[in-house]
């Protein structure tokens, strides 16, 4: 058939517009009169025959108007605030993993892409990041999430990456030099390093600012929540550091673990063991 041809206009990253994405009934619940629904299957499925790959995945979203940084640049595999920069309207959207849709192929191809929206070639990459980031999410020991998703570490931490909005394209983690160890007390610590990772590509000097200023920020943060008495309980934080993407090597890359945001953003109360001594009286 003519509409499941390679020439299909269809591919992953593009947008419905937003009379199409009402017919089809493919309309976030908080869209309201402009919705937005981003099409997620491969370029290859896209382009398959009917009896291979019958229909097409999209995922309904809401325009929002400034980008959170805690969930930008897939930081957080379950929700996205992605920026369209490419096309004549320049947006910010927000999706999330589970509110997929599947329509049939031969439904979407009578609807045209949307011209107005679209995603740059970075902006696709951060997409097809954040759809695979759900499936291959590196792990921390169970103990060190519940210290570090203690109310308050995780309500400042989010605070200060939320300021840096789309400069930081990730936060990375170095736990006791990538050994996975339960520990037990408040005295006995965790060693923690982190990497903020700046974006090269839109503006470095405001990145970089940013990046050094959200270091600065979470060492006093850590030194005022696990650090008291001359000593440190809970955690460690031995450095945080600002370090730009075109300066990371391919060593330190597969070093640290990347922090999913949705350890923080899912847990307003952490599950577990609870942190002990200065920390936990903040509460």
């Amino acid at each position: 058939m003519g509409e499941r041809s390679p020439e299909t206009p269809w591919r992953q990253g593009h947008v419905l517009s937003a009379a199409s994405a009402k017919e089809l009934e493919l309309v976030h619940a908080a869209a309201g009169d402009d919705p937005i629904a981003l099409v997620i299957s491969h370029d290859c499925d896209l382009v398959a025959p009917a009896a291979t790959e019958p229909d097409c995945e999209i995922i309904p979203g809401r325009h929002v108007e400034t980008p959170d940084g805690n969930l930008t640049n897939a930081k957080n595999p379950r929700k996205l605030h992605l920026t369209f920069s490419a096309g004549s309207v320049p947006v910010v959207a927000e999706f999330t993993s589970t509110d997929k849709a599947k329509i049939s192929k031969d439904i979407l191809f009578r609807h045209a892409p949307s011209e107005n929206v679209r995603l740059s070639r970075a902006e696709f990459a951060i997409l097809q990041s954040w759809l695979s980031s759900r499936y291959r999410r590196p792990s921390f020991a169970d103990s060190f999430v519940s210290r570090f998703t203690h109310q308050k570490l995780h309500r400042e931490f989010l605070k200060i990456i939320n300021q840096t909005k789309t400069h930081l394209l990730a936060v990375l983690f170095d736990v006791d030099n990538g050994e996975e160890i339960e520990r037990q007390d408040a005295e006995d610590t965790y060693s923690l390093s982190i990497h903020l990772v700046f974006n090269n590509s839109e503006d470095p000097g405001a990145a970089e600012i940013a990046a050094k200023q959200a270091a600065t920020d979470i060492s006093a943060l850590f030194r005022k929540v696990c650090f008291s008495k001359q000593k440190w309980q809970n955690i460690e934080l031995r450095e945080c550091e600002a370090i730009s993407e075109g300066t990371m090597s391919l060593y330190e890359s597969r070093l640290y673990k990347q922090w999913q945001f949705d350890y923080l953003s899912l847990r307003e109360e952490p599950q577990g063991q609870t942190l002990e001594g200065p920390a936990a009286a903040e509460r």
